[in-house]
């Protein structure tokens, strides 16, 4: 059994990772948003597309837009995705 200040020690170290995680992801979204169209971004997992391969890059046909991005995917196919499953 662990001690009430080695739970909250826990709690905190815990929450700081969080804070970073949502701070790196905010960067990269920025980063992806400077992208234009020719420009490479990588796929980093999360949709049940089977033309898309984890960690490949692809092929921007546009500027990114609000949450979307346009990418060539692997069967040579314009497809629209949320931008959260890439990064630049």
């Amino acid at each position: 059994m662990i001690t009430e200040e080695q739970y909250l020690e826990a709690k905190k170290t815990i929450d700081a990772y969080h804070q970073q995680l949502e701070l790196q992801y905010a960067n990269s979204r920025i980063e992806l948003f400077k992208a234009k169209k020719g420009d490479y971004i990588t796929y980093i997992g999360g949709s049940k597309s089977k033309n898309l391969i984890k960690g490949k890059k692809y092929r921007l046909t546009c500027a990114p837009w609000n949450i979307r991005v346009a990418v060539i995917n692997e069967s040579g196919r314009r497809q629209v995705f949320k931008n959260r499953l890439f990064t630049v």
